[in-house]
């Protein structure tokens, strides 16, 4: 068992624990006396809860973020929750943030980059229905061997082709599969890249080394991006 599973265990048991005791307390034997075993539950649930949110942004922070930030490339920052490198000239920067979506945990992973001088290519590459207006209304370009569901946009149609004519861009967005376990979109507009990927029943008392591999996971996926921009022909990397 991970330490993932053993926290989710620990909290889905304390959970029940103090559901049940309180409801039983409340309604059958003295509301007063199940409030008051409410709190006493509570209090040292929440502090567990802290605790363990501080062990695990001190491993990010100090092992984790630096690991990968120095694995794929020269490292600049790291932090518990963002990092940056260089990498060919090129200055990746990527964070997570802790969310809670219609009241479920969740959590957003994004990388960017800049490439100048802005390039003629831009595009947007998302799931429909659209899940964050931030996206340019950039016209629908079929793609016919695309990810089911996901949506390519942009306002030069041939180019978008050429860039994705070799397969590999739509072989690594093929590994976002939408659905209720996340939402996946990438947007390249005047030479600055963005992707934003949000995963659903993640929370932040998990195993740290999950959210860290979906940090590695999204740079990874961008690095192949800018890879594949510049080799392209359509711009040139900063020097």
């Amino acid at each position: 068992m991970s330490q993932s599973d053993g926290n989710r265990g620990i909290l889905i048991a304390v959970g029940l624990l103090l559901t049940i005791a309180a409801v039983v307390i409340a309604f059958i034997i003295n509301p007063w006396a199940g409030a008051a075993l409410l709190v006493a539950i509570a209090i040292p649930y929440f502090i567990y809860l802290s605790r363990v949110r501080r062990k695990n942004a001190a491993e990010m922070k100090t092992t984790l973020m630096p690991a990968i930030a120095g694995d794929l490339g020269t490292s600049l920052e790291a932090s518990a929750d963002t990092l940056s490198f260089e990498r060919q000239g090129t200055v990746y920067k990527a964070s997570l943030k802790w969310l809670s979506t219609e009241g479920a945990p969740s959590a957003d992973f994004y990388v960017s980059f800049k490439l100048s001088p802005p390039p003629g290519l831009d595009f947007a590459i998302k799931y429909e229905p659209p899940w964050d207006n931030k996206y340019p209304k950039y016209p629908l370009v079929a793609v016919p061997n695309g990810p089911r569901g996901m949506t390519f946009h942009s306002p030069d149609e041939a180019l978008l082709y050429n860039f994705l004519e070799s397969g590999e861009i739509l072989a690594e967005v093929s590994k976002y599969p939408d659905g209720l376990a996340n939402r996946f979109g990438v947007i390249f507009a005047n030479g600055q890249f963005d992707l934003t990927w949000r995963v659903f029943s993640m929370a932040e008392e998990e195993d740290p080394a999950d959210a860290a591999e979906n940090v590695r996971r999204v740079c990874t996926t961008a690095i192949l991006f800018c890879d594949k921009i510049v080799k392209s022909g359509i711009v040139n990397r900063k020097s």
